[in-house]
């Protein structure tokens, strides 16, 4: 009986070994792949942060351009604005002449 004692306590001896060797293994394993995702998450991150860069740039580029546009917009249409003022008073001012002309000339024939 000793000696199947020893035997049986030999093969679970053994067996609970490799158990710990294989929990080992796998938990190794486990810590590498780990490792693996933080590093990819990291890059991911840092390939995030450049591409927002990018778009922050290319809005702040797209802003300016929108601003520089409407400023030119709004200088064109002002002096298409003062243009047609100027027009209208100069008519004002001609037709002003003219009904004073007309004014006059009747005033003379009567």
């Amino acid at each position: 009986m000793e000696t199947v004692t020893l035997v049986v306590l030999s093969v679970i001896t053994t067996l609970g070994i490799g158990i710990l060797v294989y929990l080992l293994s796998s938990v190794r394993s486990l810590q590498n792949k780990i490792k693996t995702l933080n590093a990819m998450l990291t890059l991911r991150e840092q390939t995030d942060d450049e591409l927002y860069r990018v778009i922050d740039a290319n809005d702040e580029s797209t802003n300016r351009r929108i601003d520089r546009d409407l400023d030119s917009l709004s200088s064109d249409v002002d002096k298409r604005f003062d243009k047609s003022y100027r027009a209208m008073y100069e008519f004002r001012d001609w037709a002003s002449e003219q009904i004073n002309r007309l004014i006059e000339k009747d005033q003379i024939t009567k």
